[in-house]
């Protein structure tokens, strides 16, 4: 089990590293896009001084908060690709790390908004990554995960198909 998740999470650094300087072109940009709305409306329902984005890839959610809605935008992402090009997007506004979901780099209880948009499917140990962005959040903190739903059948299907004549190496994650 342990094997597979390393693996799993090896091949994802490899794909979206592959795919970093053109996603936000890519239809998997374009897509992770239409969930900004929702999320944004979300965060500003509560008040934040932190905001952290797991999975944030290039930066583009974090890019499109109103910095005054924000003291200070942190992210996190497993492709050093992708952390490199929302570092660039976002320069000082930002602290953006290279991470690993199941063990965030920030102290106990250090944002008012954890959110994480189109990554969260991603993720072969869910269950770890809630538990992380739990201890990550302060008392009284917020959780905003933005992400596709389908059952396990279609979504299985709908990711083969959508990654038929690329490289295959997103692992298919059940739920």
């Amino acid at each position: 089990m342990v094997k597979d998740v390393i693996q799993a999470k090896e091949k994802s650094r490899e794909h979206f590293d592959g795919v970093a300087g053109h996603y936000d072109a890519s239809y998997a940009g374009k897509h992770s896009r239409t969930m900004y709305e929702g999320v944004l409306q979300n965060i500003s329902m509560f008040p934040h001084n932190t905001i952290l984005d797991v999975g944030c890839g290039t930066g583009n959610l974090l890019s499109t908060i109103p910095r005054e809605t924000a003291t200070r935008l942190y992210g996190v992402d497993l492709s050093p690709e992708m952390v490199r090009l929302a570092g660039q997007k976002l320069g000082p506004d930002a602290e953006i790390k290279v991470g690993d979901s199941e063990d965030l780099p920030w102290p106990v209880s250090s944002f008012d908004i954890v959110c994480c948009t189109d990554s969260f499917h991603h993720y072969p140990r869910p269950e770890k990554v809630l538990q992380e962005m739990k201890r990550v959040l302060k008392p009284g903190g917020h959780l905003i995960i933005g992400d596709p739903w389908a059952p396990v059948p279609f979504r299985q299907t709908a990711n083969v198909k959508a990654l038929a004549g690329r490289s295959r190496r997103l692992p298919l994650v059940s739920g």
